[in-house]
């Protein structure tokens, strides 16, 4: 837009104002396909991310990542009561004595 209006000041005067010139000094670039789809992000990456999560379901990646979950909790809670219960007692581990 900017670039007609600077062509049109180079045209002579009785250019500038004829009516194919007013024309150009109002009409808009084409929108880039990022500016079209813009408006769609947001819903674009609602469905991108449910999709995900139906791939991960169906893969079981996601009960794989939970069970691992699980073992690191129990490990944790295992190492947690097997060092307080060193420190309670005499310094060995109840299950190594």
């Amino acid at each position: 837009m900017h670039a007609n209006r600077r062509a049109i000041k180079l045209l002579a005067r009785g250019l500038q104002d004829s009516p194919q010139a007013h024309k150009l000094r109002h009409i808009r670039p084409q929108p880039t396909i990022y500016q079209k789809l813009s408006k769609y992000t947001q819903s674009i990456t609602h469905a991108a991310a449910c999709l995900l999560i139906l791939v991960l379901l169906r893969t079981g990646i996601l009960s794989s990542l939970s069970r691992i979950n699980d073992q690191g909790e129990r490990f944790v809670e295992q190492h947690y009561n097997r060092y307080m219960d060193l420190a309670r007692n005499d310094g060995t581990p109840s299950d190594l004595a």
